[in-house]
């Protein structure tokens, strides 16, 4: 059985997903000044009492810079957990794949 090593184009598919989810992903409000941005795990904390920009990539400008609380564990368990969904989801398509040939 070979034994499989570390992919990095995997793990930068996953690193690039997480981050785009700063745009994309529906966000927590925790109280009037409090937002948590991210998935699977909420991995920025952005805090305004004027509320979230309309434009998600406003956040990261040097102004709002210090409203940002960057959750490092979260975001390395994010990527950790969307790294081995993609390896099973490509294995899973490699069975599937090998079903159908065997027929």
């Amino acid at each position: 059985m070979k034994k499989e090593s570390f992919n990095n184009k995997i793990f930068i598919i996953a690193v690039v997903l997480i981050i785009s989810t700063v745009l994309w992903s529906p966000v927590s409000v925790i109280d009037t000044n409090t937002t948590k941005i991210g998935l699977p795990l909420r991995f920025i904390w952005y805090h305004d009492y004027s509320g979230l920009p309309m434009n998600r990539l406003r956040i990261f400008e040097i102004n709002n810079l210090l409203k940002i609380d960057f959750r490092v564990i979260n975001f390395l368990v994010d990527i950790i957990i969307v790294y081995f969904l993609i390896l099973m989801v490509r294995k899973y398509f490699a069975i599937i794949k090998k079903m159908f040939h065997n027929n």
